[in-house]
């Protein structure tokens, strides 16, 4: 990610996000969604749905990442 304090937006996997705030915590919840996906190829609207996930607490974002772990571990 592009993390210069020098802008208003990062970039992080051609995925923008407001520095500052809830946009930085939202940024990390996205980072802990995708990395629970790790090594599965992710579509641009599969992505949205995680931007659009990674904006809901972290409890809910706590238990998503969980049930995607479960499911790997099961494989």
């Amino acid at each position: 990610c592009n993390l210069s304090g020098a802008h208003d937006f990062v970039e992080c996997s051609s995925i923008y996000f407001l520095v500052g705030g809830f946009m930085e915590n939202q940024e990390k919840q996205y980072k802990r969604l995708v990395s629970a996906l790790d090594g599965i190829e992710i579509s641009d609207d599969e992505k949205r749905l995680l931007i659009w996930l990674s904006g809901w607490d972290k409890m809910t974002v706590d238990g998503i990442v969980s049930l995607l772990n479960k499911c790997r571990s099961e494989r």
